[in-house]
């Protein structure tokens, strides 16, 4: 017998934040849907660092960038609804990261990384492997 185990949006809570204009820029660069002219970027599970400014937005993987949330949808008005708090599957990775890695950094298109140095209250609860970069990761 196998188990299949899920994690996904246990302990969920989310709230809506300006997305900062570089990360709408890049949004609209890497994410418009050519039929609609709309960024979609639901379900892609993009992580955010929180800006100085309040805002969120992409990071560049420093420790000036630590995992805050991810974006669960993206309205065209340059508002966001993320995910703050859970479990959260499919979460894009830079690199293979392991198991219990607390130190979460998010780069410039969304992705988390393990920066060393950046203290982190976000952990990797199922890793991400160098064939899928994709991991589970709990928001705290």
């Amino acid at each position: 017998m196998s188990k299949i185990l899920g994690y996904d949006e246990i302990g969920y809570v989310a709230a809506t934040f300006k997305v900062d204009s570089t990360t709408i820029t890049a949004l609209k660069t890497n994410h418009l849907d050519a039929a609609t002219q709309k960024v979609d970027v639901n379900g892609k599970n993009l992580a955010v660092t929180l800006k100085s400014t309040g805002e969120v937005g992409f990071g560049d993987g420093t420790t000036a960038s630590p995992l805050f949330g991810i974006i669960i949808t993206y309205e065209q008005d340059g508002y966001a609804a993320v995910m703050t708090n859970g479990y959260k599957e499919g979460v894009p990775t830079a690199a293979a990261i392991n198991a219990g890695v607390t130190t979460l950094a998010v780069n410039s298109s969304g992705a988390v990384a393990s920066v060393a140095s950046t203290p982190g209250n976000s952990v990797v609860v199922q890793p991400s492997t160098s064939d899928n970069l994709e991991a589970t990761v709990l928001l705290k």
